[in-house]
């Protein structure tokens, strides 16, 4: 960047007080100190001037709709900024009753450090070559280190990183692709036999037994697809006979057996 930014001789040795135009537009007033900001030697007494015609003809009520605030907010200014340019080239301006306007602030804490006119110039200049890629990353993280070692040193707030921050993230995310897992159907399947397996025997063993109406209806539902369940099974080559032979009717034998045998013995006799 050109030493010449640096220098204060961009600054005019006075300026005068120019009259208040007969018409005056806001947005023209805004887009003019961004259009002047934005050149390689912006011309700083049009900036101030135009600065000082905005206040007075916001403070004056000139204009509807507008106030000092919002003009300054608009043309990327600070609103004590253009105060400061004021008392610097002995600009007379109409006082407000309004806090901010008369450049003080409400309590005994002092007004935060404003950026110098200059120095604004430059960062604008910055701002502008770092948006059109004209910088490399190099270059680009001497600034992003800055900004981190004045938010550590607390001379800039925590806000001035968040934009940073949130782009990095996204960026990041964007540039890792996660995989996706195909669905495995056979391993889906599988967890549902199990925790089907395991609610029938509870609901056989009756460890658990429908309480609510609702599990009524879901009961009838699990009772009803149980045919569709063995035939599928027996379709799939699993011999649905032979178990119900071998595990469920002839356990039923044996222990009706147990049981008459153990009546014999101490002369029980069922009901």
């Amino acid at each position: 960047m050109s030493n010449e930014f640096a220098s204060s001789d961009i600054f005019p040795m006075e300026i005068s007080i120019p009259e208040l135009p007969k018409t005056w537009d806001p947005e023209s007033s805004v887009n003019q100190i961004k259009k002047l900001t934005a050149v390689v030697k912006p011309k700083v007494e049009t900036i101030v001037l135009e600065f000082w015609i905005a206040h007075e003809m916001i403070v004056l009520k000139k204009i509807e709709g507008w106030t000092w605030g919002r003009f300054c907010k608009e043309a990327g200014y600070h609103p004590t900024t253009p105060y400061n340019w004021f008392e610097k080239y002995g600009l007379t301006y109409t006082r407000s009753d309004h806090p901010r306007a008369l450049g003080k602030s409400n309590g005994p804490n002092p007004l935060k450090k404003q950026t110098k006119p200059e120095v604004k110039i430059q960062l604008e200049e910055v701002a502008q070559k770092l948006k059109a890629g004209e910088v490399t990353d190099n270059d680009a993280k001497i600034i992003g280190d800055a900004i981190a070692d004045a938010i550590k040193k607390k001379t800039v707030a925590p806000r001035v990183g968040t934009k940073i921050a949130t782009a990095v993230k996204k960026s990041l995310k964007a540039d890792h692709k996660t995989e996706v897992k195909p669905i495995d159907n056979f391993e889906r399947l599988s967890k549902h036999a199990m925790a089907l397996q395991e609610g029938l025997q509870f609901w056989a063993d009756e460890t658990m037994k429908p309480e609510s109406e609702d599990e009524m209806i879901a009961s009838k539902v699990v009772r009803h697809a149980s045919l569709s369940i063995i035939t599928n099974y027996a379709r799939l080559g699993i011999d649905v006979q032979n178990i119900h032979e071998t595990f469920y009717k002839g356990d039923n034998e044996n222990e009706n057996e147990r049981i008459q045998g153990s009546n014999r013995i101490y002369d029980i006799t069922p009901d």
